[in-house]
């Protein structure tokens, strides 16, 4: 039987807006209203937009721009 998901397991761990944009360099606001425009991959957590891991390589990726092509 496997072990069963721990607290502290990184796939649980949720990121606000203010650290996400810290991440990408942009504003809490900004991140906030790509969220609720469903523009930006995020999730609901008791009445909050929260980011888990997944979310923010999602949000990395999805306007990558292949160098290749240009």
């Amino acid at each position: 039987m496997a072990d069963p998901i721990q607290p502290d397991d990184s796939t649980l761990r949720h990121y606000t807006a203010t650290e996400v944009a810290a991440i990408f360099g942009c504003s809490p606001r900004w991140t906030l209203e790509q969220a609720h425009a469903k523009r930006i991959a995020h999730t609901i957590v008791a009445g909050r937009i929260r980011f888990r891991a997944d979310h923010i390589l999602a949000i990395s990726k999805a306007n990558d721009v292949d160098h290749r092509l240009a």
